[in-house]
């Protein structure tokens, strides 16, 4: 594995709102041009809301620092499916290896990136300590 930084994005609170407004807010910010649909996929029941605009400004601001990008959220190999083209991401980009319950991702995606610096873009405050011998 790479010893270049590494930044880790979720989906869901990170660009993806659908999960995080009240039905109210929801048509409110459809009227306003957010992007809004429903994906095809049956694990992706929820809904997109985006800010398209700030979304994509980000993503480019994220490209642009020379790190990895690497999807570290549920949606898994999906996210490339739905948001690398929603994103104007230049690729596909790597999975890491997240463990579906919310509360343990940290623990399977630390230890996998091998030391390597990184940051993540989560929304959910991790709930691990640091392991001292």
């Amino acid at each position: 594995m790479s010893s270049d930084p590494a930044v880790l994005l979720d989906v869901d609170g990170v660009f993806n709102l659908a999960r995080f407004r009240s039905s109210r807010n929801r048509d409110r910010l459809i009227r306003e041009g957010w992007f809004h649909r429903r994906p095809s996929d049956p694990f992706a029941g929820d809904r997109l809301l985006m800010n398209l605009p700030r979304a994509r400004a980000a993503a480019r601001a994220l490209v642009e620092t020379g790190a990895e990008l690497i999807w570290g959220t549920t949606w898994g190999a999906a996210a490339n499916d739905y948001f690398v083209p929603l994103l104007g991401l230049p690729k596909v980009l790597r999975v890491a290896p997240v463990n579906f319950e919310l509360s343990r991702k940290a623990y399977t995606v630390i230890p996998w990136l091998e030391g390597r610096p990184w940051a993540w873009l989560e929304t959910r405050r991790a709930s691990w300590r640091r392991r001292t011998r």
